[in-house]
């Protein structure tokens, strides 16, 4: 395990997959972080300060995805809508154009757990989405957690959807049938096909379905995951059993927020078989950086069969 703390030196690290395969077209290489970070919203401001100087680092040193926890500079328990509004964001705000700047500046993919804001003042647990051409989005939490519904509204009643000429999807999934809200965002990034869920969307049988579907290669996963006794790697290596080539990116926050204790340990996890790439301890903020091999393109020109 290789896990760097925000004040030391960033270390990196491979995943153990055979480098020297003979691969006609293959895909890059993927440099990616994973954050795990406790804000404050009695420090809001100093907060966004930090992460924006975390994510600026990262992007000197080519970091091409950053993913950072659910809510991260606000924390998550609200009792109100009136309690959590302060801590809205929205597109044209200070804190998203700074993010995009940085994305710009970097060649970088960020996505960062934040309390979002429309223009009606309605509240959604988000995860702002920034890519290197300047583009901006929101993905809304889909499958609430008990302590959402005092402030945030589902991203199933209210999806957040660009127009078609703004839209960073290079797939164009449409919605199932049984489906009527837009589908999970699903990104080209380098060839690697990325999308997003936010904690309890990894317990949405529809979010578990689309990444088969879809063969995902990457789950950006802002998280307050809550600690409950058990390991929770084991527990999302079991979600992800029918994903054959997927990584999951976990971004978790830790300690007390409201009356959860949230587990911490931030993890890079690949699937089937479950194996583990990076973790973070259960408390203190870290930076977990991995580079990735393709195992989607690397099974198929090696010639292996998914069983």
């Amino acid at each position: 395990m290789r896990v760097t703390h925000l004040y030391r030196n960033h270390m990196n690290y491979k995943s153990k997959i055979n480098p020297y395969s003979q691969l006609s077209q293959p895909i890059p290489n993927m440099h990616v972080a994973v954050l795990q970070m406790k804000g404050w919203r009695s420090d809001y401001q100093e907060s966004k300060a930090r992460i924006l100087e975390v994510i600026g680092e990262a992007g000197q040193k080519n970091v091409r995805i950053f993913v950072a926890p659910e809510c991260v500079c606000s924390e998550y328990c609200f009792g109100s809508v009136e309690e959590a509004l302060p801590f809205g964001e929205k597109l044209s705000g200070t804190f998203a154009q700074s993010l995009s700047q940085i994305s710009q500046q970097s060649d970088m993919w960020c996505f960062v757990g934040v309390i979002e804001q429309d223009d009606q003042h309605r509240l959604f647990n988000s995860v702002l989405i920034t890519a290197p051409d300047g583009t901006c989005q929101f993905y809304r939490k889909r499958l609430l957690f008990d302590a959402d519904y005092l402030w945030a509204l589902s991203g199933d009643e209210y999806p957040f959807v660009l127009p078609e000429k703004q839209r960073l999807t290079a797939f164009g999934i449409e919605a199932s049938k049984d489906d009527p809200c837009p589908p999970y965002p699903l990104f080209e990034i380098d060839g690697w096909k990325v999308t997003v869920g936010i904690c309890m969307d990894l317990n949405d049988l529809r979010f578990l379905d689309f990444c088969v579907r879809s063969d995902v290669d990457l789950i950006a996963f802002p998280t307050n995951w809550i600690d409950q006794g058990q390991p929770v790697l084991n527990y999302w290596a079991t979600l992800m059993q029918d994903m054959h080539y997927t990584t999951l990116l976990a971004a978790n926050s830790y300690g007390l927020d409201g009356d959860y204790l949230l587990s911490g340990g931030s993890a890079i996890l690949q699937a089937n078989p479950p194996t583990l790439l990076g973790e973070a301890p259960k408390t203190g903020d870290f930076l977990i950086t991995c580079t990735l091999e393709n195992l989607r393109t690397l099974n198929h020109f090696q010639g292996i069969d998914t069983l």
